[in-house]
């Protein structure tokens, strides 16, 4: 029972950020950088193929990630970081579904974001 209580005297510190994005920020950033981010769509037999493509830089910030959210981006139904390989200097994300899957997919593409300093990118897959 002593050293319970001897465990509470020794000091615990919690420490946290939070990095809280404004609707104006992303507004801003998607007008001006949505052009750099490519998505494409592709349907063959029963299923679309999405393709993205995205800059190794943008706005003076490294490429961080691809994320995937379905139905909204508060609150989604799913939702996934997308692997990424480099090509010909660009990010390339793909993922495939059948056609009886399709919703609204939002794709966000980071950049930076190390502390809080980044661009994030988002734009609705168009399904043909």
């Amino acid at each position: 029972m002593k050293w319970i209580f001897l465990v509470l005297l020794f000091p615990f510190h919690a420490y946290s950020s939070t990095c809280i994005g404004t609707e104006d920020k992303s507004f801003v950033w998607n007008q001006k950088y949505a052009d750099e981010i490519s998505i494409n769509t592709e349907y063959f037999d029963g299923s679309y193929t999405v393709a993205i493509e995205a800059p190794t830089e943008l706005g003076g910030y490294a490429f961080n990630g691809v994320s995937l959210s379905v139905d909204s981006i508060e609150d989604p139904s799913f939702y996934s970081m997308l692997f990424t390989g480099e090509v010909d200097e660009t990010h390339r994300a793909w993922y495939s579904l059948r056609a009886e899957m399709v919703r609204k997919h939002i794709i966000t593409v980071s950049f930076g974001f190390h502390g809080c300093e980044g661009i994030a990118v988002t734009k609705q897959v168009v399904f043909n």
